[in-house]
């Protein structure tokens, strides 16, 4: 079993005749993917970027260790904590 801060943990998987199931982490703050839509113009800003370059960089090294690979890296597979406010910044009430 993993144990990073790089991904998050499965608790099970189940399988229908359609389909496959994971029941995973709720990861709170959502993906890089909304933070672009969420902001003005769709253009993150550089203390967002700040903020998630490096924890890309970690993130993809430490799936490199583990002898992990991927076909392509997407900006919907980075999911973000609660504690991360920019998105709470760009919403409009």
């Amino acid at each position: 079993m993993l144990d990073s801060p790089w991904a998050p943990h499965l608790f099970c998987a189940y399988q229908t005749q359609t389909s496959l199931n994971l029941v995973m982490d709720y990861i709170e703050g959502g993906t890089l993917w909304d933070v672009l839509e969420s902001s003005p113009l769709e253009k993150v800003s550089e203390e967002d970027l700040l903020w998630w370059t490096p924890q890309i960089v970690c993130a993809i090294n430490w799936c490199h260790e583990q002898g992990f690979v991927h076909r392509y890296v997407a900006i919907s597979y980075f999911e973000a904590p609660s504690e991360f406010s920019s998105m709470q910044r760009y919403q409009t009430t």
